[in-house]
């Protein structure tokens, strides 16, 4: 199965309520959590793709830590609509589950996609060892590629992999 989507919105930045994403100081908290996690996450991606079924594809992935407990939101399109399923990272179970329309996601040309999202992650961890807290597909400048956030050594380095050959093309600090 081959995963991809053009990311709408760039790596998120907000602490509301009791919900924190992977950004900044509150990137070391979402890195801890997939460090001290039973379920890494690829197989958090899987796990989220096996519940929307066949023809599902991951777009993006995020560590959230919602009422202190840390789950992979993993974001998937399926034939015009939206999934947004939550893995929880201790246990692999699906904690949240929810869909909508969205005719945009049935726009996109998936054949350019030669890397799943799991395969973007894996090829990023081997430039930059850390904890991957936040994957993005975007189409800038026409070149879809997978924007992987890696804590790493106490900051974030973004790792960009072109998601029609696997390449790394760039990896800065976040």
């Amino acid at each position: 199965m081959r995963n991809g989507m053009i990311a709408l919105a760039a790596f998120s930045v907000f602490l509301a309520g009791t919900v924190l994403v992977a950004d900044g100081d509150d990137a070391a908290a979402c890195a801890a959590a997939v460090k001290t996690a039973k379920v890494t996450p690829m197989q958090a991606v899987e796990i989220a793709l096996k519940a929307v079924g066949e023809g599902a594809v991951a777009y993006e992935m995020e560590v959230e830590i919602e009422g202190g407990i840390a789950v992979y939101e993993v974001h998937i399109c399926k034939l015009g609509r939206r999934h947004t399923v939550d893995v929880g990272c201790e246990n692999g179970k699906i904690v949240k589950q929810s869909d909508h329309a969205d005719l945009r996601f049935g726009l996109y040309k998936w054949n350019r996609m030669k890397t799943t999202i799991a395969q973007a992650m894996e090829i990023a961890l081997e430039k930059v060892p850390g904890q991957v807290i936040d994957v993005d597909l975007t189409d800038a400048m026409g070149t879809p590629k997978f924007e992987v956030d890696i804590y790493s050594e106490g900051k974030v380095k973004e790792v960009k992999v072109n998601s029609s050959t696997g390449q790394v093309t760039k990896i800065e600090d976040d």
